[in-house]
């Protein structure tokens, strides 16, 4: 008899295989590091995502979503103590996301008990959930969510073998993923990749940070009392629009940092209506899955509790901040007079959610800024409008009219603009100079024809849809479209441009394909952006910030469209039957991820004051 063993990194294999050297068990996992890697062990491994239905993996995320909605919905019409909050845009896409991945988990570990039948499963990681660690719902990348499922299934058989990653492993992790410092040419790429007018952005914010310039903000002309338009978060249109801006007149000044968020001691029983909260959680969960036909599985039980565990917590520390949350907000808008205006991307966190209602509340304008190519060009993004960051604004610059298109009817009283991507993507200095250093930092010769794959990135605890990649997807259309065009260009380097990211303990780079392929080089830790122009013809399936990029460059590219994470990417069309789930192979109109405009409109509407 086998036991059914899921686990979530190599270190949980070693632990497990330590005090059990020889007995059978059939390893569980969605890692693709380890459905690689033990195969080669001698090991029989298996996915619990294999086989699942598409159309199953869909109507849970649109279950989720609905759900997270409808519950923000309906205590905002029943919550006695919200006054400027709106949970729409502190809790709808938090819930959301965190529902969608318990019960996903949950589903497919009810896949593996089924398969299972009368062999034992156990799941090995730390059962216990980790305490909200920010203002925020959703669990780290490495936190083990199939051993927290079953730490609340012990009746129903499923057991669970205590298992922790080295202390500090994870914030090590974070730190090499988010601070990872930049040398060389890589320095070189990104000073010139700016513009004069980022330039100009980046020089101020140092010297303001610096203390050397005064906090009420910088003017060209400073004894005139006019307008200020005050930063809270900088993408690339607000950093390229900030010359023009300060010659038509317009001050421009940082605005103070939010408040922090004090998170002690959350208590879920600390929520005055916590009972009807906790009632309305579960029906609103068990509404939506009967909405879109899902069946209620005995493990989404854990589900609910988790669920609803971590969002009490969360609205008991809203709840506990919101007096002093009010007195942040306020003292950081202490400079703001009638007239200025917030400039930010996007606000997507919870905190940033409240800090927008605030600003309703005081009726102080907030312009929104796009950061990257997404809204409106694939059906996941159709779906993801309706809990969009850009809604939480009174004015929003889109890089495109079809992302106006997908949020329209979810932002009825935003004013909305269509400015185009920012010159850096779209309109790039000395991109001769660029391509050579990019080749110089990739080893590639200037003679060298090259393939670029720029593939999605593996999910973990943060997956979404619908219609987008599971981990197992992800990780063999990335293999069936690096071998495929390994073969198809054997004269050509084909260089694999992974995503400078990590969702797993362990990473999946690919590398195994490079004993099959001598034309294939794999490319981990450098930013896409530094390198775009050293290839001949890149390939993406990314509908995302990464399309931006790939398609401002005006170097020739193919958009990949697979039938599960389906696109309205224009132009012709070719079958490439050697990659299976293949849409079309889509050789792109000129603009078809976005348009290629000048920024002009950006300044021109600011100075306006409109």
């Amino acid at each position: 008899m086998a036991v059914h063993t899921v686990i979530e990194s190599f270190a949980a294999y070693e632990s497990v295989r330590a005090a059990d050297p020889t007995g059978a068990r059939v390893w569980w996992t969605t890692s693709p590091f380890l459905l690689q890697q033990l195969p080669g062990l001698g090991e029989s491994v298996r996915s619990p995502e294999e086989g699942l239905a598409q159309a199953e993996f869909d109507a849970l995320a649109r279950a989720a979503r609905d759900f997270g909605d409808g519950f923000c919905a309906w205590y905002q019409a029943n919550c006695a103590w919200a006054r400027f909050v709106h949970f729409r845009f502190v809790l709808a896409l938090q819930l959301t996301r965190l529902a969608f991945v318990l019960l996903y988990k949950a589903k497919l570990l009810s896949r593996i008990v089924a398969a299972a039948g009368s062999e034992p499963v156990v799941c090995v990681g730390n059962p216990r959930a980790p305490a909200l660690e920010s203002f925020a719902l959703n669990f780290g990348r490495i936190d083990t969510v199939f051993a927290m499922l079953a730490g609340k299934l012990a009746s129903a058989g499923i057991r669970v073998v205590q298992h922790e990653l080295p202390p500090g492993e994870a914030s090590q992790l974070e730190t090499r993923i988010r601070h990872r410092r930049l040398e060389g040419v890589e320095k070189v790429l990104s000073l010139i990749n700016n513009t004069w007018g980022s330039l100009l952005f980046k020089a101020w914010k140092h010297l303001h940070r610096r203390g050397v310039l005064p906090r009420r903000g910088i003017s060209l002309r400073p004894f005139l009392a006019g307008r200020t338009l005050w930063v809270h978060k900088e993408c690339e249109l607000i950093q390229e629009a900030t010359a023009g801006l300060l010659m038509g007149g317009v001050r421009l000044a940082f605005l103070p940092a939010l408040p922090r968020v004090d998170l002690g001691g959350a208590e879920i029983h600390g929520l005055p209506d916590g009972d009807s909260v906790a009632l309305r959680l579960n029906q609103g969960l068990r509404e939506a899955l009967d909405v879109h036909a899902v069946k209620c599985l005995p493990e989404f039980g854990a589900a609910f509790e988790l669920t609803v565990e971590r969002c009490l917590a969360f609205l008991e520390i809203l709840h506990r901040n919101l007096d002093a949350l009010a007195l942040g907000f306020e003292k950081s808008l202490a400079g703001v007079r009638p007239g200025d205006e917030i400039l930010s991307n996007a606000l997507t966190s919870p905190l940033e959610g409240a800090f927008y209602g605030y600003c309703s509340w005081r009726r102080t304008s907030v312009c929104a800024f796009d950061h990257g190519v997404t809204l409106g060009l694939s059906e996941w993004s159709l779906s993801e409008a309706r809990q969009a960051g850009m809604l939480a604004a009174d004015r929003a610059f889109y890089h495109c009219s079809r992302a106006i298109e997908a949020v329209r009817l979810h932002a009825p009283g935003q004013e909305m603009h269509a400015v185009g991507l920012p010159r850096v993507t779209a309109r790039p200095l000395v991109r001769g100079l660029q391509r050579r250093l990019g080749r110089q930092l990739l080893g590639i010769a200037p003679d060298q024809h090259v393939v670029m794959i720029v593939p999605d990135l593996e999910r973990n605890n943060f997956i979404y849809g619908p219609s987008q990649d599971n981990d197992l997807q992800f990780m063999q259309k990335t293999r069936d479209i690096t071998m495929t065009l390994c073969r198809a260009f054997p004269r050509s380097v084909v260089i694999l441009k992974l995503y400078p990211t990590q969702r797993y303990a362990d990473t999946y780079d690919f590398s195994d394909l490079v004993a099959e392929h001598s034309n294939l080089r794999i490319v981990g830790d450098i930013d896409f952006r530094f390198v775009r122009f050293a290839a001949d013809l890149s390939v993406t399936a990314s509908t995302q910030s990464t399309l931006g990029w790939v398609d401002g460059s005006g170097m020739p590219y193919v958009f990949l469209d697979f039938e599960w994470t389906p696109s309205v990417i224009e132009g012709l069309r070719l079958g490439l039957p050697s990659v299976p789930g293949l849409r079309a192979a889509v050789l792109p109109d000129r603009g078809a991820a976005c348009l290629q405009e000048p920024i002009g409109a950006v300044r021109a509407i600011l100075k306006a004051g409109v």
